[in-house]
């Protein structure tokens, strides 16, 4: 596990700290479908924010849901708190190249016309994707969804520095396969951005540094002034209660 997140570990200037709960899939079925579905739930109506996952090879099936599904959790959530932050991953996102993208590129062309049609065809079926959840999204009320196409497969082999020598062959094929012939000079840059992992963790830590903070603030502004305006009504029932005897006399 790999935990690049700055405001991860509580230091000692900071009293901040963050709970990461994995939750049981959604769509489970079986004995224990209903309660992962509860349980799910439970926690999404307690959480600041949520990272939603998709498998890319799984999206359709993983957008039919349920009038009380997760997708209506979600959407009673965002409509409750617009504080609340969500955040769609599709995962697995490089079997779109190795699967579909350049599966109808021609046999027996020359190298410039392969490059040609592999530039064509980039980040098809992954825009694809994106566009489905996007849709699915903006259909259950969510007006602006965030959705993040990462590999993680491919991001822990780049970040593993003890990887065998065969993930280290599978890691080059795919870099030259598809990123070094295609971009040449700035194929490193590509690559990173392709993987996806690089930007979500940097939203991520924006979000915890001023939205998330900003809210927890704001939630203790708020608790403040409902205390004060409870001791002010208190403070002047007393008032009323110590001048009675007075008046009376």
């Amino acid at each position: 596990l790999y935990y690049p997140f700055e405001n991860l570990q509580t230091s000692s200037n900071e009293d901040f700290s963050i709970t990461f709960i994995d939750t049981p899939g959604p769509n489970s079925t079986g004995d224990y479908g209903q309660k992962h579905k509860d349980q799910t739930r439970s926690v999404l109506n307690g959480v600041d924010m949520a990272l939603f996952i998709f498998d890319y090879g799984h999206i359709d099936d993983n957008l039919k849901s349920d009038e009380q599904g997760l997708w209506h959790t979600i959407k009673t959530r965002c409509e409750r708190d617009k504080n609340f932050e969500i955040y769609f991953l599709i995962n697995k996102i490089d079997m779109a190249m190795e699967n579909d993208n350049f599966k109808d590129i021609s046999s027996g062309i020359s190298n410039e016309e392969f490059i040609k049609q592999k530039k064509e065809n980039w980040f098809k079926h992954e825009k694809i994707a994106i566009d489905k959840i996007v849709n699915a999204a903006k259909k259950h009320g969510i007006d602006n969804p965030k959705v993040y196409p990462i590999s993680s497969y491919y991001q822990l082999l780049e970040r593993n520095n003890k990887k065998n020598l065969d993930a280290e062959d599978t890691l080059d094929i795919f870099k030259k396969k598809h990123f070094k012939r295609v971009f040449e000079n700035n194929w490193e840059e590509e690559f990173i951005k392709y993987l996806g992992i690089a930007k979500i963790e940097d939203d991520i830590n924006q979000y915890i540094k001023i939205g998330l903070k900003e809210k927890i603030l704001k939630t203790a502004l708020n608790n403040l002034i409902d205390i004060t305006k409870d001791e002010d009504i208190r403070l002047q029932t007393d008032i009323q209660t110590l001048s009675k005897p007075k008046d009376e006399a």
